[in-house]
């Protein structure tokens, strides 16, 4: 059996880019908060300036530029200008001045609407306004099933403190709600919590994506046989692929997962297609993608809006 590649993607992190300033702008923050931003409203990039679009008409939020404008949430936006840091609202009035030099989200992804410029100053981009709270803990979700050892030398799976599935497999990699995946004499298949087979055991390498943190598995994988990726989701097949995925967490509509040819990335779709352009990275959630110091938002439909250029 070759090696199974098993990726963990933990809440708020992203690959090697995370993190780090692509000059006056911030990769992390925008790929964050792109996912969680209002749809109808879209940073432009024109003549080394940035404005705001109401993408349901193409007509300019309000007229005010900035040297980086970064994703709307409901009433307000994190900017900046002259090397500063503020907050606008819809209209373009200040809520906060670009006096800071620097802020943080608060540190779970999902509250990406939060900006600490410091601990007296934290605002809420939905609301539009100051707050002095944001959840600074999270208990993580315990599991409801999980694999276990037999004496036998042999995996099972339990139900709390009751066995489900009988100690019987080679191994197994990962347990969801909706499918087990495991291994036998060396093939790897898939199997529910009744241990009725899901895909048979016939398969030969495996590729999916987990968040450890909250017992998540992503519900895309691949399993190879031969020289084909075979992808599934919660253990239907959707497409065979020459194309090796290796990150399954993209929110584009009917995306598959990202892959890299020739030193490039790129996203496969469920039809078989890809994107129209390859890049020298792509978050994991498949919405911005950099080539050339160029960043792009990448489209369900394949294509690219210039976002912010060196």
């Amino acid at each position: 059996m070759q090696k199974i590649i098993q990726l963990y993607i933990a809440l708020g992190m992203f690959n090697f880019i995370q993190g780090q300033e692509f000059k006056n702008l911030k990769i992390d923050v925008l790929v964050t908060q792109l996912s969680y931003s209002v749809k109808d409203i879209k940073p432009v990039y024109h003549n080394s300036k940035m404005y705001y679009v109401n993408t349901n008409d193409n007509s300019r939020l309000f007229s005010k530029k900035f040297e980086v404008a970064y994703p709307f949430f409901k009433k307000s936006a994190l900017v900046k200008n002259n090397g500063k840091y503020g907050i606008v609202d819809l209209k373009g009035n200040y809520l906060v001045q670009p006096i800071h030099d620097t802020f943080s989200l608060a540190p779970y992804e999902h509250e990406c609407y939060i900006v600490i410029f410091n601990k007296n100053n934290i605002f809420d981009l939905n609301r539009a306004q100051k707050t002095d709270s944001y959840t600074i803990c999270e208990e993580y979700a315990l599991p409801e099933r999980y694999f276990f050892k037999g004496e036998n030398e042999k995996y099972g799976v339990k139900k709390e403190d009751s066995i489900i599935i009988n100690a019987r497999y080679d191994t197994i990699f990962t347990v969801d709600s909706k499918f087990i995946i495991a291994s036998m004499n060396e093939k790897i298949g898939v199997i529910d919590n009744n241990d009725n087979r899901l895909i048979d055991f016939i398969y030969d390498d495996l590729i999916y994506s987990k968040d450890e943190s909250f017992q998540y598995t992503y519900p895309v994988f691949g399993l190879k046989k031969d020289e084909e990726w075979v992808y599934f989701k919660n253990g239907t097949k959707i497409i065979e692929s020459p194309y090796n995925c290796t990150s399954f967490t993209t929110s584009l509509k009917n995306s598959i997962g990202i892959f890299t040819t020739k030193g490039k990335k790129n996203i496969l779709f469920k039809n078989g297609s890809t994107l129209n352009n390859s890049y020298d990275f792509i978050s994991e959630n498949g919405l911005v993608g950099i080539r050339n110091n160029k960043v792009f938002l990448i489209n369900s439909d394949g294509s690219e809006q210039l976002y912010y250029k060196q």
